[in-house]
């Protein structure tokens, strides 16, 4: 059984109708529009709250730097339910959350992290199991040892300091250790942090989905490491603390290569742009950016032929448009189309492939189900002629009138034989 698949991703097409789209996609679509949640709702917790939620962890890196961080654990997080893996949310601290008590870099700065432990959080999207994990940078150290006044930077003449291998490998402990969807990885920072995130992305983009660096810079001619990456990041104009060309600069060189960048930069905030990046900036608001639109959501295409039964994974955005094509192997024919347990319409050809196309609202699953295909009873007997032509070299009926051919061949030498023994008798 041979099942192709044409995945085309185009993003941006929330909502968006196409030909062939079944009416259980549509009421899919609906549902999630009936159901939308309401950020504006979504407040900050305060700093001891969010203590109180993480708990407290020491990491040792490989090179011997010991990483304070907290990790949360959203309530649908079940380690055990290995469907339904948590999206992982690493966040980066700017320089006032420096230390090793593994608490100022959730009190020094009431940002990203208070919002996504807090009470109206956990009612808004609480459903959704994720992971956070915030790392404490070391007093003294930087995530990226560059000037922060002076902005962009080459990574080439800056090496991944110790503090950010450090977090990185804890991003790869907490992926293996815990029930983490590895499609489904962010990573966010201010300030300081904002330098982290766009190094560590640059460097690694192969890890993460989406990131959204605040107040920060990087190294501009990397970024077609990073254009497939889902990008929004934020900056003041008159930022006096991390020059705002930085993130220019990032965002320029993004949209020369293509990338899904998004951009905003506030007028007279100062080096503060994580609260009005909270607060202010709606449609979306950056946390239903990070859990909707960021979030990749699991298709699993199933083809069915008799007993057997192929499975394949693949993962897309909220929005993208996704195509199948099922191939049926010889002697089969489609019998049906399911789309989340429900019968739907669907489009084939004289090959008998089957087609199916949709804009992935949530998880799914696409079952093609093709069945044997009955012959008639001449098809049949002509066929197993056929084949024991093939086999023994003629046909059952051809094979009896050779026999008897012979037979009567060797009864008319027998009867001239015997007639001549006879007159010699005589």
């Amino acid at each position: 059984m041979k099942t192709v698949f044409k995945l085309i991703a185009l993003g941006a097409l929330a909502g968006a109708v196409i030909t062939g789209i079944s009416a259980a996609a549509t009421e899919s679509s609906e549902t999630v529009k009936n159901n939308a949640v309401d950020y504006s709702n979504v407040v900050f917790a305060l700093p001891n709250e969010v203590l109180d939620r993480m708990e407290a962890k020491t990491f040792e890196s490989s090179d011997g730097v010991n990483l304070p961080y907290r990790i949360y654990y959203s309530p649908a997080y079940d380690a055990e339910d290995k469907e339904n893996g948590a999206m992982l949310f690493v966040f980066l601290h700017g320089s006032g959350g420096r230390g090793n008590d593994n608490i100022k870099q959730i009190s020094d700065q009431v940002a990203t992290v208070n919002y996504m432990v807090s009470d109206s959080a956990i009612e808004a999207f609480g459903h959704i199991p994720y992971v956070i994990i915030a790392p404490q940078c070391a007093e003294g150290a930087q995530w990226v040892e560059s000037p922060w006044a002076q902005g962009s930077y080459d990574a080439e003449d800056v090496p991944m300091s110790p503090q950010l291998n450090a977090v990185y490998e804890l991003i790869l402990k907490t992926l293996d250790a815990d029930n983490i969807d590895k499609s489904n990885v962010m990573l966010g920072g201010i300030s300081m942090g904002g330098y982290g995130t766009w190094d560590l992305a640059v460097r690694h983009p192969e890890l993460f989905n989406a990131i959204f660096p605040i107040c920060g810079s990087g190294d501009p001619t990397k970024a077609e490491a990073i254009k497939d990456l889902k990008i929004w990041t934020f900056h003041s104009d008159n930022d006096a603390s991390v020059p705002v060309q930085g993130t220019r600069d990032m965002v320029a060189a993004l949209e020369n290569v293509g990338a899904d960048v998004k951009y905003t930069e506030f007028t007279g905030k100062g080096h503060n742009a994580w609260r009005p990046a909270m607060d202010e900036v709606k449609d979306p608001y950056l946390l239903q950016w990070l859990f909707d639109d960021c979030r990749n959501y699991q298709v699993k295409v199933l083809t069915t032929e008799g007993d057997e039964l192929l499975e394949s994974v693949e993962s897309f955005r909220k929005g993208d448009e996704f195509k199948v094509e099922f191939e049926p192997s010889e002697g089969f024919i489609p019998e049906s189309l399911f789309v989340n347990g429900e019968e739907v319409e669907f489009i084939t050809d004289d090959s008998g492939a089957v087609y199916y196309e949709c804009v992935v609202e949530g998880d799914t699953e696409i079952n093609a189900v093709f069945v044997k295909e009955e012959v008639s009873t001449e098809e049949s007997s002509a066929a197993e002629n056929k084949t024991e032509e093939k086999q023994g070299g003629l046909s059952t009926p051809a094979k009896i009138g050779i026999v008897a051919g012979v037979a009567a061949i060797l009864g008319t030498v027998v009867g001239i034989i015997a007639t001549k023994k006879k007159g010699k008798k005589q």
